[in-house]
């Protein structure tokens, strides 16, 4: 709530928060196709849980999603939060002497059920991305490019170019190696 709305929101005409969420690049551009489409959809919660948290939430709040929908199409995260809190408790519990044979083996199926449900979240997500990507290329490429971002991002491969040369081992001055 607070990345989409005191961040996405409230600083969507800044160029680094922006340049930040990467607005430019076919994932977010993609994100922004699937998350603008009405109502809720298997597709629209893949990205909510299983795309990258900060860039998503953000960009909800730059494209001016209402707060409500989003929330709701973020809890079947409850599915990826159960196991990781579960793997805590198991792990917390195998340190007791009279639950720790039941409970250590509970925590790695519960780590292992963790692991799972995070790359398999990672999984759809690519899915309903790659899907978008290619049925909906067209809305895609509409998305106007963000100028100002296209802009300072040029700006930031030449500052890295020139940090990149000025920091060779074999330009440094010797005290500095």
């Amino acid at each position: 709530m607070c990345q989409q709305n005191v961040i996405g929101k409230t600083f969507k005409g800044k160029v680094g928060i922006r340049q930040l969420v990467g607005i430019n690049s076919n994932m977010i551009r993609t994100m922004r196709v699937i998350l603008s489409r009405p109502g809720m959809s298997i597709a629209k919660c893949a990205i909510l849980v299983g795309g990258p948290d900060w860039p998503t939430s953000v960009l909800c709040g730059i494209m001016g999603l209402d707060l409500i929908p989003i929330l709701i199409g973020t809890l079947p995260v409850a599915l990826l939060i159960a196991p990781t809190t579960l793997s805590g408790v198991f792990v917390y519990m195998s340190g007791a002497p009279h639950y720790k044979d039941w409970a250590s083996t509970l925590s790695t199926v519960c780590i292992s059920a963790t692991g799972m449900a995070q790359s398999g979240s990672m999984v759809v997500a690519a899915f309903y991305l790659e899907e978008a990507m290619t049925k909906e290329k067209e809305a895609i490429d509409a998305i106007p490019i963000d100028k100002e971002v296209e802009e300072a991002d040029e700006r930031a491969k030449v500052s890295n170019a020139k940090f990149v040369e000025c920091t060779k081992f074999s330009v440094l001055p010797g005290y500095m190696r």
